[in-house]
């Protein structure tokens, strides 16, 4: 996005740019029903992994956060 690298293990639409305003939204509600459709049958941490494509890391998480905190 934006000609700059992810980081490896990144989720783009977890750091979506600020460029699309107006789109959160729609983006925001699909990404949603896609993690709550499951609803209760299945375990949070199954749900997130399904989402991510790979078991959530809280240092992806922590990387990712400084990526988008450089972007703002």
């Amino acid at each position: 996005m934006l000609g700059l690298p992810m980081l490896e293990g990144t989720n783009p639409a977890s750091c979506f740019p600020r460029c699309a305003i107006g789109y959160e939204a729609a983006c925001y509600s699909r990404i949603w029903s896609e993690v709550l459709a499951p609803g209760g049958a299945k375990d949070p941490i199954e749900i997130l992994s399904d989402f991510l494509g790979r078991e959530p890391s809280i240092q992806t998480f922590i990387d990712n956060k400084i990526e988008c905190s450089l972007w703002h």
